[in-house]
């Protein structure tokens, strides 16, 4: 597939969007909340999108049920 020159300069120079660094701070808040110290995974690892929505948020996250199914 034929890709113009610019466009993958372009594309190589590019910066992550708000939406990425936002859903990266999302992620890691859940994979702290998902592991004990221990490594071991916490009842919270077994939780759905309500209640891991509802639990990042009582961490002060401000976060959204799409946040959390992405």
């Amino acid at each position: 597939m034929p890709v113009a020159e610019r466009t993958y300069r372009a594309w190589k120079r590019a910066q992550p969007s708000g939406r990425d660094l936002a859903d990266a701070v999302v992620i890691d808040a859940i994979r702290t909340v998902r592991v004990n110290t221990k490594g071991e995974p916490t009842p919270e690892s077994m939780y759905g999108r309500r209640k891991m929505t509802a639990l990042l948020r009582r961490h002060d996250l401000a976060v959204s049920k799409r946040q959390v199914d992405r």
